[in-house]
């Protein structure tokens, strides 16, 4: 499953919120330096998809806060 991702690292809470275009908007509290808040939002998705961290992927925006992820269920 491909899922579009808007992040908003250094925030005060960690939370997931579901866009009303099917999209999701995720808080992190990780600074995006030396790719810590990849690395925490790769394990939120694992944790909101009920999933496995390695079946997370970030396929495009690694270094932006637009990202498209994929998922393997």
């Amino acid at each position: 499953m491909i899922v579009k991702v808007v992040v908003v690292p250094n925030s005060s809470e960690l939370r997931v919120e579901k866009l009303n275009d099917g999209s999701l908007k995720v808080f992190l509290t990780e600074k995006p330096d030396n790719n810590k808040a990849n690395i925490q939002l790769i394990k939120v998705l694992a944790k909101f998809f009920i999933t496995n961290h390695s079946n997370i992927h970030i396929k495009s925006g690694v270094r932006g806060r637009k990202k498209v992820v994929e998922v393997n269920l």
